[in-house]
């Protein structure tokens, strides 16, 4: 009877040891607090395009392979706005969509998440929205409103992004003459108008949108070809100009004279 009383009482004992100091092993770390990781966008990043409901995402995994809940949080709206709980689950992708329609601002999100362990953690994430700088069209090759140019013209001009972003860009002339560009980046861009009517005023459209964000700049511009070149009149020579053609039909009369003269002189030697 003695040697099984002794047993029973260490289970019991022990059994009562492990309630007892379960709290405090837990308090004491002896599990580990959810892991929220891998946000989208990244955090810190810059140059997002501005969203009305933008999609934010991340994943949370329980290390302690305990059920969770957990719920979002954000400030994008000037103050914190929280998200309805949801779980209970173990791993998992958080999607959750905010508005984040400012030009150059920071946003910040995060994720609260607490596990059955009462293991909680509070991960906090940021991004910054691209700024409101739409493509700069500049340096024309040909000044905006010149005149006096030429019939065969090359046409040029700059296009940067000041934050780097791919466009699709195109030059059309009202001479019916254009080029396009995609997905190019930031330098001289040129168009040829090769046969272009004297003594007219054409227009140039230049249109630039970026591939990211699409941000537009659209510009116009003019341009006067030079006159026709003006053929010299027939009195508009010089003086020796008309001197020297006279001079030659007095030559050649003088000269079918003297020869008729010697004609006649020949038929009057023979008619002797």
């Amino acid at each position: 009877m003695k040697t099984k009383t002794v047993p029973l009482l260490l289970i019991v004992v022990g059994l009562f040891l492990m309630l007892a100091t379960t709290p405090i092993l837990v308090s004491a770390g002896g599990t580990h607090p959810p892991l929220v990781y891998n946000p989208t966008p990244s955090d810190g990043e810059l140059l997002v395009v501005p969203d009305g409901s933008l999609g934010v995402h991340c994943s949370i995994d329980s290390p302690n392979g305990s059920a969770m809940m957990e719920r979002c949080w954000t400030n994008a709206s000037g103050s914190f706005v929280w998200s309805n709980w949801a779980g209970p689950f173990t791993n998992t992708t958080i999607n959750w969509n905010i508005d984040a329609s400012s030009y150059a601002t920071t946003y910040y999100w995060g994720v609260y998440a607490n596990d059955s362990f009462g293991d909680s953690s509070n991960t906090t994430f940021s991004f910054t929205t691209r700024g409101n700088y739409p493509p700069v069209i500049s340096n024309l090759g040909i000044p905006d409103a010149s005149i006096n140019q030429d019939v065969y013209l090359v046409w040029n001009c700059s296009i940067n992004d000041t934050e780097g972003f791919s466009f699709d860009w195109n030059i059309s002339c009202s001479s019916g003459d254009s080029v396009i560009g995609t997905y190019d980046t930031n330098g001289t861009k040129t168009c040829v108008f090769p046969f272009l009517a004297y003594n007219t005023t054409y227009t140039v459209w230049v249109n630039v949108t970026e591939d990211i964000g699409g941000l537009s700049t659209n510009e116009v511009y003019t341009f006067t070809t030079k006159n026709a070149p003006v053929p010299p009149s027939p009195d508009s020579g010089s003086l020796a100009d008309a001197i020297v053609p006279a001079m030659y039909a007095f030559i050649v009369i003088v000269f079918i004279l003297g020869l008729v003269g010697l004609v006649l002189k020949s038929f009057e030697r023979w008619g002797r």
